[in-house]
């Protein structure tokens, strides 16, 4: 007697979709479904929650990871000072004063230029004095 009562319990209970094996689907539109189309939905539904879970985590760390970089800036920033004072603490030569430095090398190197030749030629002058040529 217990045995019908509790089929009849478990029948009416599928029956009416409370109980269902599967999250969007009721018993009754179950039952009425080809097995291997349920399978599949329910692996595309189970995929969908863990690339749900998935993204959530990739979000999560990324998150974390912003938060990491951002407080690993401000620390450098109060260790360090900011970008402007840090480039007035290690300030190199202005872009005049390259320039400048480089045209004086220009004009010294220019001027031994001159002074070797003007040198070389007097002392040719002075040791070989100019042969006569013999348009031969």
């Amino acid at each position: 007697m217990l045995l019908p009562s509790f089929l009849l319990a478990f029948y009416l209970i599928s029956y009416c979709g409370t109980s269902s094996a599967h999250p969007t689907l009721s018993a009754k539109q179950l039952a009425e479904e080809e097995p291997k189309d349920v399978a599949l939905r329910t692996q595309l539904h189970l995929h969908q929650k863990r690339m749900d879970r998935f993204y959530e985590i990739i979000g999560t760390a990324e998150t974390n990871q912003a938060r990491t970089q951002k407080e690993a800036n401000q620390a450098r920033t109060q260790k360090e000072g900011t970008l402007e004072s840090l480039m007035e603490r290690t300030a190199s030569p202005s872009t005049a004063e390259l320039v400048q430095v480089n045209a004086d090398n220009i004009r010294n190197m220019l001027k031994s230029n001159q002074q070797a030749a003007s040198g070389s030629q007097a002392a040719a002058a002075n040791n070989n004095p100019p042969q006569p040529h013999n348009g031969a």
